[in-house]
């Protein structure tokens, strides 16, 4: 089964998958994803630390946003643009990003979170 798949299964059962290797199981090798972004997941490497002033953070809302506008997905932290797989040093703020949707969102959205680890990187 591709990846988009597994996440459409996911968000469909409103279940987190139960460990990062249950998305990638065929293409993570060496710390590194092998599979690229697509419209149902996105890597980055850092959590957002301002959503509304910072460029970074309000480009993670709207990029949530459009998920929410189309079948859903997910935005996966601590993986760089090389899809190194390099952990997260701050956690993420998830209600800070839920409030700050509902601020500026009329429709109903709730974003919710799961951390992993993978070989000790979060």
């Amino acid at each position: 089964m591709s990846t988009e798949k597994k996440i459409y299964a996911f968000i469909s059962s409103g279940l987190f998958p139960s460990s990062f290797g249950e998305i990638f199981p065929e293409t993570i090798n060496d710390n590194i994803i092998y599979e690229d972004e697509c419209f149902t997941f996105d890597f980055k490497e850092n959590s957002p630390q301002n959503l509304s002033s910072d460029p970074y953070g309000f480009g993670i809302i709207k990029t949530l946003l459009g998920m929410h506008n189309s079948y859903g997905g997910c935005i996966i932290f601590g993986v760089n643009k090389n899809r190194e797989i390099v952990g997260l040093v701050d956690d993420i703020n998830i209600e800070s990003i839920n409030n700050f949707i509902r601020s500026v969102c009329t429709s109903e959205l709730t974003i919710k979170s799961k951390t992993y680890f993978y070989k000790e990187k979060k």
